[in-house]
C-alpha cells in the first residue's frame, strides 16, 4: 500500500494505531487540504469490521475535528463495498460516496476474479476525481489510480515520495511516467 504525493505539496502523516493503515495530511497552497486514509483490510468478517470502526473514528475525531471536508480512502477492502449496505450508510453518515473504477475487477488469482479495492471520496469531492484502472501490476491487484485535479494542475515534479509503513510493489513504471514523474528517490 502507497500514496504517491507531488513534492511540491506538504504531506504530514498522522499518527495512529491501526495496523496496515497510513493517514496523510496534504496541504494544497496556503489554505486548502485534504486527508488520505489508505488501508488494507483483513478479509476475516470480524477483524474487517474492526479496521472499518478504528477508521471511523479516525475520521470522526482527527479529521471532522479539523472542519476538513475533502477526505479520501484508498483501500484493499477484501470484499465489494459497492454491495455492502452496511457500509454504504456509514458512508452516507460521514458524507462519503465510492468513486466509479471503470473495470470488472480490480483482483484476479487464477480464474477467480473480484472487485475488492475501491476510493472512497468526500461525496462534494468524488465528482471532480478521476479513477483509472492500470492493466498491468506486479500483484494480484490491478494499480487503481485517483487524479485530483487541484493537484493535476500543480507543475510535475521530478521526486515523488511513498510516505508508506512497507514498500508498495504493485507500483509500475507507468503509474510513475502518466503521473508525469521521472524518478522515484524515496521509498519508506
Amino acid at each position: 500500500m502507497a500514496v504517491l504525493v507531488k513534492e511540491a505539496l506538504e504531506a504530514r502523516e498522522i499518527a495512529n494505531k491501526i495496523p496496515e493503515t497510513i493517514a496523510l495530511k496534504i496541504t494544497i497552497g496556503r489554505n486548502k487540504c485534504f486527508y488520505v486514509i489508505t488501508s488494507y483490510y483483513p478479509c476475516e468478517p470480524k477483524e474487517h469490521n474492526q479496521r472499518w470502526e478504528a477508521i471511523k473514528l479516525l475520521i470522526n475525531e482527527e479529521m471532522r475535528s479539523n472542519n476538513l471536508e475533502n477526505i479520501v480512502i484508498a483501500a484493499d477492502w477484501n470484499k465489494d463495498i459497492e454491495r455492502d449496505e452496511e457500509i454504504l450508510i456509514d458512508f452516507k453518515g460521514l458524507g462519503l460516496k465510492v468513486v466509479p473504477i471503470p473495470v470488472d475487477f480490480t483482483y484476479c488469482s487464477g480464474n477467480r476474479m473480484s472487485k475488492i479495492d475501491f476510493f472512497v471520496a468526500s461525496k462534494d469531492y468524488v465528482d471532480t476525481v478521476i479513477a483509472a484502472c492500470e492493466p498491468k501490476s506486479l500483484s494480484d491487484h490491478k494499480v487503481i489510480t485517483l487524479e485530483i485535479p487541484e493537484i493535476r494542475e500543480l507543475p510535475n515534479t521530478i521526486v515523488t515520495r511513498i510516505p508508506s509503513k512497507k514498500t508498495a510493489i504493485s507500483v509500475t513504471k507507468d503509474t510513475f511516467e502518466k503521473g508525469g514523474y521521472t524518478s522515484l528517490n524515496e521509498v519508506h
